[in-house]
């Protein structure tokens, strides 16, 4: 599938007169289409919040919009997509790395242990090599790399105690 067949793709999402071009305003422009032009622009911007199910008055709306709008549009934004083989279930992969990282931070366990206490908790259906092999092949991943930055930071910036009780009312329950 070419770039532009995806383009085509994500513009079919919108309805209505999201769907519709505007055209942008000229100098040659009379005050009245001026009007018009103001009148269409905010109505497509109210459409467009409803659209993503935004409040446009709340305090952090444009926030939202703008990561929405990037989420639907922007391949830095999109969750990876697999290239070949198996497909990939980056959910798993993170929740299964956020128990691990609990039962360490919180019960001062090492990985085999942490994984082996997720495996007969039976919260995935792999057995415990199969979870430990998951978890090896999730620590090459980038993403995944970047997220175990992004704890280090998160524990340091909110204190340790914080960040176990932030782990643990995430993805704890279970492993009590």
């Amino acid at each position: 599938m070419s770039a532009n067949s995806v383009k085509r793709e994500k513009r079919r999402e919108y309805e209505g007169l999201l769907a519709e071009p505007i055209y942008r305003p000229h100098p040659l422009m009379s005050p009245s289409e001026k009007g018009d032009w103001v009148l269409q622009r905010a109505t497509k911007t109210i459409l467009l919040f409803r659209h993503f199910s935004i409040d446009p008055n709340a305090k952090d709306a444009w926030q939202r919009l703008a990561l929405a709008l990037a989420e639907s549009h922007v391949p830095g934004f999109m969750p990876p997509t697999a290239k070949r083989g198996h497909p990939k279930d980056y959910d798993t992969d993170l929740e299964l790395c956020m128990r691990v990282e609990l039962l360490k931070r919180r019960n001062g366990m090492s990985v085999r242990s942490a994984v082996d206490r997720i495996a007969k908790a039976k919260i995935f259906e792999q057995n415990s090599e199969a979870l430990r092999n998951r978890y090896r092949e999730a620590l090459k991943n980038k993403y995944m790399k970047t997220l175990f930055k992004m704890f280090e930071r998160c524990a340091e910036a909110i204190g340790s105690e914080r960040f176990i009780e932030a782990l643990d009312e995430t993805v704890g329950d279970s492993l009590r």
